[in-house]
């Protein structure tokens, strides 16, 4: 007895089209993601030089503080230019408390910066949208 053959596949061959058409989005969406992390490590820098100004006496002053976020005593006392937070959101229950705690840091037209791994992270969609939703926020860019 003879043995039938195998089926062919189910799915179709993808054609040379449509793979040219695969390679060129790829292509284009690495040359996005190029010029966002031109863009941001232009903004570190200007950063950077803020900070370094601002330790030789020529500019405004960069600190670094810790805080309780529960206690309000333990905040500045003038709202701050900028509020760069990292790694902060580990917990749902916590986004409500953190995300008055960085609009009550900040002057009006301040900026926060916010830097963490986007997955594994509970509570940060949340955290990220409140923002936005509840006190005015724009969420300007992920970087990847």
């Amino acid at each position: 007895s003879e043995a039938t053959p195998p089926a062919p596949p189910a799915a179709a061959a993808t054609s040379e089209e449509e793979l040219v058409g695969r390679v060129e989005a790829l292509e284009a969406s690495d040359a996005m993601a190029d010029q966002r992390l031109a863009a941001l490590e232009a903004k570190v820098a200007a950063l950077m030089a803020t900070a370094v100004a601002g330790a030789k006496g020529k500019g405004p002053q960069v600190e670094a503080m810790v805080l309780d976020w529960a206690r309000q005593e333990t905040w500045p006392n003038e709202p701050l230019d900028v509020v760069l937070c990292s790694d902060c959101v580990y917990d749902a229950g916590i986004v409500p408390l953190l995300s008055s705690v960085v609009k009550g840091l900040l002057r009006s037209g301040g900026m926060f910066f916010y830097v963490a791994p986007d997955t594994g992270r509970a509570g940060l969609p949340e955290f990220l949208s409140g923002l936005a939703a509840k006190h005015g926020f724009e969420h300007v860019e992920d970087v990847e």
